[in-house]
């Protein structure tokens, strides 16, 4: 908690220190030397779009801690504590908006933070569908207003289903026909499997128990995982991941190929099903990113171009890290 809150606070300070200058920029119109009415007013209104577009810049560098809640919420169970960490990220922009007195914006940060306000303080470690419904309708208008910074909701542009999927596809036995009896079963989603015990999937679905235990347990651990995750560093932990996965791919990529030029085709059958796993991680990873063309490339490409492609992506996803 200490460490999260001395994170929080630099971002906070950094934040902080691009908005008043921003704010100093909206001063310095009362400061110019005497001019005309018409010139003044004319200078006027262009220095305050100036200054109004410094901010959304300002803004949407710092907005993604926002956004990848808003991105989580639409996936499925959402930890009631991410409320909290959001609201920290909000408040710096909902101050830099007063500090400028842009009015409409000062209304919408504020519904946004009183929506997190509701869901931190509510009961139950996840949040409900009424906090849910709440906070939508409130980033709704942020995404009227601040398009740039704060694009729409990603829940319905395939990153559930790609997720799903590459989750499922890790689990022994699960093929794509398994899934087509899930979904055909109106399981079509993180939140409604997370709801049903393996027990209902096998009645709803025909499957056989044990299979329906497996899924409902990588369900199960998935969740755990993404409720370690913390909002304002999401990006960066899911990149650690990525580098982490890209490495052990490499590795038994190296023991599959081993293990062929010695035939020994039971460590050549279990490297495959290791990669092949390894692999969909990567996709769930990229999903919750919501690199979803990357996800699609990747399920088409061979084990090297895969590894290829996640280091290529994580050195510029660093060397826009370095240059923010």
């Amino acid at each position: 908690m200490e460490a999260e809150a001395e994170i929080n606070a630099d971002a906070s300070d950094d934040l902080d220190q691009q908005l008043d200058a921003a704010v100093d920029a909206l001063q310095s119109i009362d400061q110019r030397a005497p001019m005309d009415a018409a010139e003044a007013e004319h200078d006027d209104a262009s220095d305050a779009r100036a200054a109004e577009e410094t901010f959304i810049a300002v803004a949407g560098a710092h907005a993604l801690p926002l956004r990848q809640f808003m991105g989580q919420l639409a996936l499925g169970a959402t930890p009631r504590r991410w409320a909290k960490t959001s609201k920290a990220a909000l408040q710096p922009l909902l101050e830099g908006s007063r500090q400028m007195g842009l009015e409409p914006l000062v209304e919408a940060f504020g519904a946004f933070e009183t929506a997190l306000e509701r869901a931190a303080e509510g009961t139950g470690a996840y949040l409900d569908s009424d906090a849910r419904q709440e906070l939508r309708a409130a980033y709704a208008t942020l995404v009227e207003r601040l398009p740039d910074a704060f694009p729409a909701e990603n829940g319905s542009d395939g990153r559930e289903r790609f997720l799903l999927e590459s989750l499922l596809l890790q689990v022994p036995s699960v093929r794509r026909r398994t899934l087509d009896r899930l979904y055909a079963a109106g399981l079509q989603s993180l939140e409604h499997l997370q709801a049903a015990s393996s027990d209902e999937l096998a009645q709803v679905t025909g499957l056989a128990p044990g299979l329906a235990a497996a899924i409902a347990k990588r369900i199960t651990r998935f969740e755990h995982e993404r409720a370690e995750l913390d909002p304002a560093e999401m990006q960066q932990q899911l990149r650690d991941k990525l580098e982490a996965l890209s490495k052990r791919l490499a590795r038994l990529q190296s023991d599959f190929e081993e293990a062929d030029e010695a035939g020994r085709a039971d460590e050549k059958r279990i490297a495959r099903r290791s990669r092949t796993v390894a692999a969909l991680e990567l996709e769930t990873s990229f999903a919750q990113l919501g690199e979803l063309a990357l996800v699609e490339e990747l399920r088409r490409s061979a084990t090297a171009h895969k590894i290829a492609r996640v280091e290529a992506y994580l050195e510029r996803a660093q060397a826009g890290a370095e240059l923010s």
